[in-house]
């Protein structure tokens, strides 16, 4: 057992995360759910950052970003699995990387959302198996695998997640020597313009939306945020190059994000793209700020509570 003291105290560490660091950039909430989480999964017992507890006290049940909630009732959360981390107490957890390390460090694989099954005959219209392709959020999901084994060679696999990669690589590396695995930030691509003729995101954009706004009108943070992402998706895409993004989100809440409609975003998004119907193709001149063009597909899952959604971006 560890007492970690006064664990917001300059300098120091606990359990190998300098919370002095930390509580600079991250909310008292998501402090102290890490806190929780790392408590949990070291059975140490971690003094919380100075104020956090009191001024967690009024923090939201957490919501996996596949729409799942602790807090009981309708579908049990698939975080209830066995083998897998227990949901945080505070859905903010889910931006931090200490986060991740700490789980993905304990957990051999998971997989948000659907199957490849559920999708393969979509990335199969969408995607040619010759394809160079990028996975941005791989985490320790069976995706890349399943894509390999499926006739897909040329694919990168990413994660801001040094832990996961290096655990990745060397799961892989006899079974699938050509799978290709590297430490990455999905807001900021260390990739050449137009490299990659597909992107693909399995519930990594989903762990942008974790903030506490409301849905209709979200964090300014988490639309610079997907911004962000959105933009480096785009400048590494080939032109005719598509963007494949599986999410629990709702069409009217994501296609906002994915096409660059939030107001708030006109400050740094400049020209916004209007018209296009809901859940369909959008198919108006100029191709929105990221320049392409949406496409959904509701994905039906077997004893699934929770709708899905496959959405397809392809650039001009």
């Amino acid at each position: 057992m560890i007492d970690g003291g006064d664990s917001g105290s300059e300098g120091e560490e606990v359990l190998g995360v300098d919370w002095a660091s930390l509580e600079t950039n991250l909310s008292a909430e998501t402090l102290e759910s890490l806190r929780q989480h790392l408590q949990h999964q070291d059975g140490a017992t971690v003094a919380a950052p100075s104020g956090a507890e009191e001024r967690a006290a009024e923090a939201e049940p957490a919501s996996a970003p596949d729409g799942s909630s602790s807090s009981g009732g309708g579908c049990t959360s698939p975080r209830k699995d066995a083998g897998s981390a227990a949901l945080p107490s505070s859905n903010l957890v889910y931006k931090a990387k200490e986060y991740w390390d700490s789980r993905f460090s304990e957990e051999e694989s998971y997989d948000w959302l659907a199957s490849y099954a559920d999708i393969a005959e979509y990335l199969h219209e969408a995607v040619p198996r010759d394809a160079r392709i990028l996975i941005v959020g791989c985490g320790n999901s069976g995706l890349s695998a399943d894509m390999y084994d499926d006739g897909y060679r040329d694919m990168l696999s990413t994660d801001f997640s040094a832990v996961v990669i290096d655990k990745m690589r060397a799961k892989h590396l006899a079974a699938r020597p050509g799978l290709r695995w590297e430490k990455m930030d999905m807001l900021a691509l260390a990739a050449e313009d137009a490299s990659f003729d597909a992107v693909v995101d399995k519930a990594a954009m989903d762990a942008l939306m974790v903030d506490k706004g409301d849905p209709w009108n979200p964090d300014p943070a988490t639309i610079e945020q997907s911004h962000r992402m959105c933009a480096e998706v785009s400048r590494v895409l080939v032109s005719g190059g598509v963007f494949v993004q599986l999410s629990f989100e709702q069409v009217h809440f994501r296609r906002k994000f994915l096409l660059g409609e939030h107001p708030a975003a006109a400050g740094h998004l400049g020209a916004r793209r209007q018209g296009g119907e809901e859940g369909h193709s959008d198919d108006g001149e100029g191709g929105g700020p990221y320049g392409w063009d949406l496409q959904v597909h509701d994905i039906q899952r077997e004893g699934g509570c929770f709708g899905q959604f496959l959405y397809l971006l392809r650039k001009r």
